[in-house]
């Protein structure tokens, strides 16, 4: 593996995991600040650690492969191939795990982020297929830093989503107060 090119999957291993770390905090954060967790609040925040974590073992997966000896390019399209099988799993599955916790259909921009995840998917199965020739590891470090760009734009829509939802409780529950247009 080219120096530049295990820097840079250590680094994104390590931003993916202070990814996980920030997106948990924040979610105390708000419970401290009297808003409390729903089982939603809850099962997002396991979402959004889940998706850093995938990114982190996917970031130190091929150096490891490399380090047990096997060939660079083996190396990235069978880390390639297991990630996508992850997160395609991860994907398709989401809005119905969405559903059973909140019991509302998957909102407009959930679907958004799970495109765009989709389309990091794409960029991992190319690497895997080694399609283009020769660029596997670029495909696979294009897919994991996009699958992570993903989760914290997912993030941000989830908290601002969730957001808007305390701010119409709060709203509601003063009296004389009108609710917000949301």
């Amino acid at each position: 593996m080219e120096p530049g090119a295990s820097a840079y999957l250590f680094a994104l291993g390590t931003i993916a995991t202070t990814f996980v770390g920030f997106s948990a905090i924040i979610m105390i954060f708000r419970q401290t600040a009297g808003a409390g967790l729903s089982p939603l609040d809850s099962w997002i925040t396991l979402v959004f650690i889940q998706l850093g974590f995938i990114v982190t073992a996917g970031s130190l997966s091929a150096p490891l492969l490399e380090l047990c000896g096997v060939s660079p390019t083996v190396a990235y399209r069978s880390c390639s191939g297991v990630i996508t099988i992850v997160l395609a799993a991860f994907a398709v599955s989401y809005p119905m795990r969405r559903k059973r916790v909140s019991g509302v259909p998957t909102p407009g921009f959930v679907w958004i982020d799970l495109s765009l995840l989709g389309v990091c998917i794409l960029v991992l199965l190319a690497g895997a297929l080694d399609r283009p020739r020769n660029l596997a590891s670029g495909s696979f470090a294009a897919g994991l830093t996009g699958a992570l760009f993903t989760a914290g734009l997912g993030y941000l829509h989830a908290l601002g989503n969730l957001h808007k939802e305390t701010k119409r409780a709060t709203d509601l529950s003063v009296p004389g107060a009108r609710p917000t247009k949301a």
